[in-house]
């Protein structure tokens, strides 16, 4: 029996504390045959002595420091990776998570018995041990409305989807590096709209731990974060709309995103040129999904905001 090769592509940065727990969940994997490649992104703690003394003492986990020229933060990591990986099947994961042991023996066994191209699972949410800390979950996925579910409820990430290399490969999908948050949600829509041959397996969990130095879950930067969400938005309703996913439902939701993201915006005093555009697509979106009433009410709220901002910056 032919055992593919599955691909693990670990972004890594100041996780030395983290990341020796996330590479020993890979180990103990009941599935044998796997590689992970580990890349660092210039940490400036002991990361790199940490990873290396795993890869020193297990010939399956490859590091990597990432090359000058390339952008930092995970997205470029992670298509950095992705051009070293030699598995079958691709895994992104994240350097502070957890997997369940039998996780790449059930996922192998889903890719072989079905002509699909990603599989899909749940997230379970955990602060410090997954044994006694486990928070929330995701709800079960399913496969009616996907592509707005996965647009709206963000409950698919990169961690709990794992693809097969050659549709990647096929459609030469890469994460954005311009943005360092809802990549993810971005990389999988587009790839999602491609191909619908997926599977959902609701009785597998990625553990996605939850702590203050999470990129995900931080609270840190909400100006770029709220930026970044709004450009991946726009983007993605456009490229929806010319692949005809587009509908009433993401036309309603693109519009109550983009007002309570440009309300916070602006509510944290950042005015400029990008505000404008993006004030013109919630109303645009407004009335694509003949929200008129809210038409008036979102602007009233956005105009009192952006005075009341004004006055506040005046007298400071």
């Amino acid at each position: 029996m032919k055992y593919p090769k599955i691909s693990i592509i670990m972004p890594v940065y100041n996780r030395a504390s983290l990341v020796q727990e996330t590479l020993k969940s890979i180990q103990d994997q009941s599935y044998r045959n796997w590689e992970s490649i580990v890349v660092d992104d210039d940490s400036t703690d002991d990361t790199w002595n940490v990873i290396s003394s795993f890869a020193d003492n297990d010939n399956r986990i490859k590091i990597f420091k990432k090359p000058e020229g390339i952008l930092k933060g995970p997205s470029a990591s992670r298509n950095y990776g992705l051009s070293k990986a030699n598995g079958d099947f691709i895994h992104f994961f994240d350097s502070d998570d957890i997997l369940q042991l039998n996780f790449y023996e059930e996922i192998v066994s889903s890719f072989v018995s079905n002509n699909v191209d990603s599989v899909i699972t749940r997230i379970a949410f955990f602060e410090d041990s997954i044994k006694n800390n486990l928070r929330w979950m995701t709800p079960p996925l399913i496969s009616k409305n996907f592509i707005v579910d996965v647009l709206s409820k963000q409950i698919v990430s990169t961690q709990n989807v794992l693809w097969r290399k050659n549709f990647l490969e096929s459609t030469r999908i890469l994460f954005n590096e311009n943005v360092s948050a809802f990549e993810d949600i971005d990389f999988n829509i587009r790839n999602f709209v491609i191909s619908n041959k997926f599977i959902v397996r609701n009785d597998l969990f990625v553990y996605i731990r939850k702590h203050k130095d999470s990129l995900t879950l931080s609270d840190k930067n909400i100006i770029k974060r709220n930026l970044d969400w709004l450009f991946v938005l726009v983007n993605l309703v456009k490229f929806l709309s010319d692949n005809n996913f587009y509908n009433v439902a993401v036309s309603k939701y693109a519009a109550s995103q983009s007002k309570g993201l440009l309300m916070n915006l602006i509510r944290e005093g950042y005015m400029d040129r990008h505000i404008y555009n993006y004030w013109l697509f919630m109303n645009k979106e407004l009335m694509k999904s003949f929200q008129l009433f809210n038409l008036f009410i979102y602007n009233a709220k956005i105009l009192l905001i952006a005075s009341f901002s004004f006055l506040k910056k005046i007298v400071e």
